[in-house]
């Protein structure tokens, strides 16, 4: 049985404590991760690195991450401090496939990205063999 391939994700958040913590979960998991904390830096990655999916806050500090979601041609996931309906359908609009309303859980995140991609991140937690 082939494994599956894990994600090439670029990640892409101002807060650098969050984009730490997010990027080093997301690698622990299995992916491969790159990052940005502008839409700058975010479309610099982008020209240069073929990704499986964009994972992105919505409020950034040059420009909001919506615009990296239009001109992306993955699926992307917002991250956003903003909750509810609206929030859900300003990043739906926007071209997101997933919102994640901060504080939210990391197995939430690796659960989008698997459904997005098709990634299935090795577990830390089975060590047997079926």
């Amino acid at each position: 049985m082939a494994a599956v391939p894990m994600a090439r994700i670029l990640l892409v958040e101002d807060d650098v404590l969050m984009l730490s913590v997010l990027s080093l979960s997301l690698r622990r998991a299995g992916h491969t991760v790159l990052t940005a904390s502008s839409v700058q830096q975010a479309r610099a990655v982008l020209a240069a690195n073929q990704i499986d999916v964009l994972v992105s806050d919505l409020t950034l500090p040059d420009r909001d991450g919506d615009e990296l979601a239009a001109a992306c041609p993955v699926p992307a996931i917002a991250m956003s401090g903003l909750d509810g309906e609206d929030a859900a359908k300003r990043s739906a609009r926007a071209g997101f496939a997933r919102h994640l309303a901060k504080p939210f859980e990391l197995e939430d995140l690796l659960e989008a990205v698997r459904k997005l991609t098709g990634a299935a991140p090795e577990s830390s937690s089975t060590g047997g063999h079926s």
